[in-house]
């Protein structure tokens, strides 16, 4: 057993704000989920890649999987070169989605008083070795 001693623990200090611009994302971890309303979700976390003050900060996205908003997820397959000429049960969605990358333009706000980052605008990589382009 490990012994905590809280005494030598500095404070987490907040982290700099990520400016509002275009970064190359990688998806790190991604869940299926429900939403407030009763609606699936996928949830995704991402990481900035090819950015030196930015490498590895993780933003969030949460894909709802309703009729009016799923072209956020069609947008994105697209970019990260994932087919969308078939179609795809919600539990398979996670798995493909990670190890993904993606560019998509960051911007910032606050909801309830706490930092938030919106992601939008999914393009692929410029590098990107994609096969459905």
């Amino acid at each position: 057993m490990t012994k905590i001693n809280f005494s030598t623990v500095e404070n987490k200090k907040d982290f700099p704000k990520i400016p509002e611009d275009r970064y190359e994302l990688e998806c790190v971890d991604a869940t299926l989920g429900v939403s407030e309303n009763g609606n699936e979700t996928i949830n995704a976390q991402f990481k900035i890649i090819n950015n030196e003050n930015f490498e590895n900060r993780r933003v969030w996205n949460k894909f709802t999987l309703v009729p009016q908003a799923i072209f956020n997820l069609k947008n994105y397959f697209e970019a990260a070169g994932l087919n969308t000429e078939v179609g795809y049960d919600s539990e398979e969605i996670p798995a493909m989605l990670l190890g993904s990358k993606v560019t998509a333009f960051i911007s910032y706000s606050e909801f309830n008083d706490k930092p938030r980052y919106d992601l939008k605008n999914w393009a692929a990589c410029e590098n990107s070795d994609s096969l459905f382009k």
